[in-house]
């Protein structure tokens, strides 16, 4: 088998900033079933490794690289989960003698991946259970946080039967079964079958920093893998609502939405349209909705390009629900007709614009910048996406917006009150 089977690079060559950023993601399909142990992971592994064996061991070794700072997340891109550890460290430019000390924190960070500190072949299992107490602590979280919890909660009820609709977290009962055995065959699987891909941004030397990882994964009998694909649904047959009932202060609305634009063919357009519905604060649904009608405390609209959905969420008093889902949808309605101005969308362009450049102002937004694009069949850097978003039109945006449809409606309310 070829080692380097599934593995690819993006050295960003950048001079402006003092630190730079290298992050291996592991890009896996987003299921129940793994779901729990995949987001478990990242954490358990960013522990230690076998040359660093516990959490002493490995700060000292970041603290000899002028302090760099090792982590690992899970983020979940459309139907997929995405397992990534991130090393940010001093740039090679601002090493006292020249040390080139990107190499090492490939080198570690391959390490963190490739061999990890085991106990008779097994993970340990007191960090097992820390992190399994951890993971638990944040699906609480976002079960107390409403309006994630509210969202979650609708992408699962519109997104039954897809990936899309998994808890990247898993479930508590999920977590609780996760333990040495069962960990360290994920890791085995996860070596050999995952596509591997590394971001580099800095003014590292790029062929030493792929030398680095490339030999750690000399040892790694790589199977064939690619990356997951993704289920899109374009249309809406017709819109489904669902209440949940719970003892809440402030009721939260979410309508989703399905839309034929995804990272596949032209998200861009559809980013558009979401800035002039409810994107920003120029939009139709904070300047209506939520300003002039006093219909929500918070009303906003989001794009998710690796799915094509869009979610308008919204929190409110029980007595404004059926006066503002009417007025959401009657806005859309005006976009669908031709109903917005020039400066309505020269204002959504704008904004649109100024947070593209914000993805230029560290090496990690950078990073992240090129990571959600992943999926995307055409890789933009800002200054095209920038010049993307100009090239529409007006009749674009009203063309585009003519294709959203109504798939699910939300509602977490209390007992009595709708």
């Amino acid at each position: 088998m070829n080692n380097t089977t599934g593995i690819s690079f993006r050295i960003i060559p950048e001079t402006r900033f003092k630190t730079s950023v290298i992050t291996l993601t592991l890009v896996c399909p987003l299921s129940s079933d793994t779901a729990a142990a995949n987001s478990l992971l990242p954490h358990l592994l960013s522990r230690a490794c076998s040359k660093y064996p516990d959490i002493t061991a490995l700060k000292r070794k970041l603290a000899s690289l002028y302090g760099a700072v090792l982590s690992g997340d899970v983020i979940s891109i459309g139907d997929a989960q995405l397992l990534r550890f991130t090393v940010r460290s001093i740039d090679d430019r601002y090493t006292m003698d020249g040390e080139k000390i990107s190499v090492e924190c490939a080198q570690l960070l391959s390490d963190i991946l490739t061999s990890p500190p085991l106990a008779d072949g097994l993970f340990r299992s007191d960090f097992i259970e820390s992190e399994k107490r951890l993971q638990c602590e944040k699906i609480d979280a976002q079960i107390n946080d409403k309006v994630s919890y509210s969202t979650r909660r609708c992408i699962e009820l519109m997104c039954e039967g897809e990936p899309f609709g998994v808890n990247p977290l898993g479930d508590k009962e999920a977590v609780g079964a996760l333990n040495a055995e069962n960990m360290t065959e994920l890791w085995t699987r996860v070596l050999r079958t995952y596509p591997v891909h590394l971001t580099a941004v800095g003014s590292m030397d790029g062929d030493a920093v792929k030398r680095a990882f490339t030999e750690a994964f000399s040892s790694v009998d790589r199977a064939s893998c690619k990356l997951p694909s993704h289920i899109f649904i374009e249309k809406a047959d017709k819109a489904r609502e669902f209440t949940d009932y719970e003892d809440v202060t402030q009721s939260k609305l979410v309508l989703g939405f399905r839309t034929p634009f995804n990272c596949t063919n032209d998200p861009y357009i559809m980013r558009l349209v979401s800035a002039c519905f409810g994107g920003t604060a120029h939009s139709r649904l904070f300047v209506n909705v939520r300003e002039k009608m006093s219909l929500c405390y918070y009303c906003s609209s989001s794009y998710f390009s690796s799915k094509g959905i869009l979610l308008v969420r919204s929190g409110l008093e029980s007595e404004n629900i059926e006066k503002a889902k009417t007025e959401i949808m009657a806005q859309l309605a005006d976009i669908q007709n031709g109903g917005l101005t020039d400066e309505e969308i020269a204002n959504a362009k704008m904004s649109l614009r100024n947070s593209f450049l914000e993805s230029l102002d560290s090496p990690r937004a950078t990073e992240l910048w090129y990571t959600s694009q992943m999926f995307d069949s055409t890789v933009l850097s800002v200054e095209e996406a920038c010049a993307k978003i100009d090239s529409y039109t007006k009749e674009d945006v009203t063309n585009a917006a003519r294709a959203i449809s109504l798939d699910t409606v939300y509602l977490l309310t209390k007992r009595g009150e709708q």
